[in-house]
């Protein structure tokens, strides 16, 4: 019943308001040197936390997504720091900042994201409707859920090749 007032979303998120909020709230933390990126990946746990994937089935996994190109890792908070499940990225910059991601986003306004499933690629999605936001759902459930949530967002593409079999209830 909410999704008509999703269309406002655009004009608040990118009014001069907000953005100065965003360069506010950014200041210092170095996103102003960073090189310009055109993807973003958003980064989930599964082979830390939620145990969904070994490192490196993970790893075989961003590969396939990324492959070899220039692009702006953006860590969940609950990955390790000393998993270096990004190393097989080798354009890769892994960015681990104290920040949100959807202010990073906000702040950097990439124009492709991809992710395996993130309340922030979904954010950026509806604030920055002519990016190109890519899902691979590594569960069913997670699938389902993107795909009506995709049937209201116009650029969120969603990918059904990594689903993976061994399919973990803590993505549900």
């Amino acid at each position: 019943p909410h999704f008509s007032k999703l269309e406002e979303y655009p004009a608040i998120s990118n009014s001069p308001a907000f953005a100065r909020y965003v360069a506010q709230l950014t200041e210092g933390f170095g996103l102003e040197g960073l090189p310009p990126f055109e993807c973003v990946f958003l980064g989930q746990p599964l082979s830390g936390m939620d145990k969904v994937l070994t490192v490196p089935e993970e790893q075989d996994l961003l590969r396939s997504i990324l492959g070899d190109r220039p692009v702006l890792v953006l860590p969940h908070p609950n990955e390790r720091p000393d998993e270096d499940k990004y190393a097989c990225l080798p354009r890769a910059h892994v960015l681990r900042a104290s920040l949100p991601s959807e202010l990073i986003m906000h702040a950097l306004k990439p124009r492709e994201t991809h992710t395996y499933s993130s309340t922030a690629g979904l954010a950026h999605a509806l604030a920055q409707p002519d990016s190109i936001n890519h899902f691979h759902p590594v569960s069913t459930a997670r699938y389902a859920l993107l795909k009506r949530y995709g049937t209201h967002v116009s650029n969120v593409v969603l990918h059904d090749e990594h689903i993976h079999a061994t399919e973990s209830s803590s993505l549900s």
